[in-house]
C-alpha cells in the first residue's frame, strides 16, 4: 500500500512540474508578444502541456536526446583537455 501511495505522490508532483514548465513557456511567449507589439494586445494564452511531455522519475533533471539508438534521457557532456598533458582542465554539463 505504501508503494502505491509514493508512486502516486511521485506522479502527481511530476504533473505539477510539467504543467509549471508549460506556463513558464507560455508567460516567456506572452512576454515577447507585449514586447514585439505596440499595441500591446497579445492577449494570454492558456498553459496547456504538450501531451508527449515526459519526465524521468529517477533524474528529473536529464532530458531526451537523440542517440545513435534511438531516444534516451541523457546530458550533454563536454571536456576540455590539455593537448600535451591529456588532463582535462574544464568540464560543462548541460540537457540541451
Amino acid at each position: 500500500m505504501a508503494r502505491r501511495e509514493t508512486r502516486l505522490a511521485k506522479l502527481r508532483a511530476t504533473k505539477v512540474a510539467i504543467e509549471d514548465e508549460a506556463r513558464e513557456k507560455t508567460t516567456v511567449k506572452a512576454e515577447r508578444k507585449t514586447h514585439d507589439n505596440d499595441d500591446n494586445d497579445a492577449g494570454i494564452e492558456r498553459a496547456v502541456p504538450d501531451k508527449r511531455a515526459q519526465r524521468n522519475f529517477t533524474d528529473p533533471e536529464s532530458r531526451m536526446m537523440k542517440t545513435n539508438d534511438g531516444f534516451h534521457y541523457a546530458y550533454n557532456a563536454q571536456a576540455v583537455v590539455d593537448e600535451t598533458s591529456q588532463v582535462i582542465i574544464g568540464t560543462r554539463v548541460g540537457t540541451n
